[in-house]
């Protein structure tokens, strides 16, 4: 299955947890005022994430994430940045419980960029889009908090250019990949107001 039919079902699946929400509400179900959150995440990169709650079963949020690295070898330097951007959703199984589980959906942007500090006319840029599908856990051990993470798979496509600034003409390279894999989330602590 190629990664860009991947990422449409992931998106129609996004929808239809959206529209359930919706529906729910339009039938009549009990819809709480609506309920902010803001999440962190760590374990799997740095992240933050704000959440919309939809219905008592259904939370939407945007997630950013980013990392700066510099690693060393054969005395020579790589800085590496990423930032990525991209919707999410939860639809759990029951309400009000301490003990959740959710099953989540996902998509994702991101940008890679390394370059050597000694050298920094050469650039490796790496650009992607991903859907991820999973099943999550969350535990409030108090009110207003909740901690847990998730796992599923994720597919994805990645475009790789490599540029070499040289005289008299650069030199680019570019080089397209698709992936499938397992996927798991840090530790997320959430906080709803």
């Amino acid at each position: 299955m190629h990664s860009a039919t991947v990422i449409r079902r992931s998106l129609v699946v996004v929808a239809a947890a959206l529209a359930h929400a919706g529906l729910a509400a339009a039938q009549g179900d009990t819809v709480p005022a609506p309920s902010h959150s803001v999440a962190v995440t760590v374990g799997s990169g740095p992240g933050f994430e704000v959440w919309q709650r939809l219905s008592p079963r259904v939370e939407a949020g945007l997630a950013l994430s980013g990392s700066a690295s510099r690693s060393h070898g054969d005395g020579s330097q790589l800085h590496t940045t990423t930032f990525a951007v991209g919707p999410q959703v939860k639809v759990y199984a029951g309400p009000g419980l301490s003990v959740r589980p959710f099953l989540y959906a996902g998509a994702f942007f991101s940008r890679t960029r390394a370059a050597w500090v000694q050298d920094p006319r050469q650039t490796n840029t790496l650009n992607g889009a991903s859907a991820t599908l999973g099943a999550g856990l969350e535990w409030s051990p108090v009110p207003r908090v909740a901690i847990g993470g998730f796992a599923g798979l994720s597919a994805g496509r990645d475009r790789a250019t490599v540029r070499q600034e040289s005289v008299p003409e650069p030199i680019e390279a570019r080089m397209d990949s698709r992936f499938v894999g397992i996927v798991q989330s840090g530790i997320r602590a959430q906080y709803r107001f």
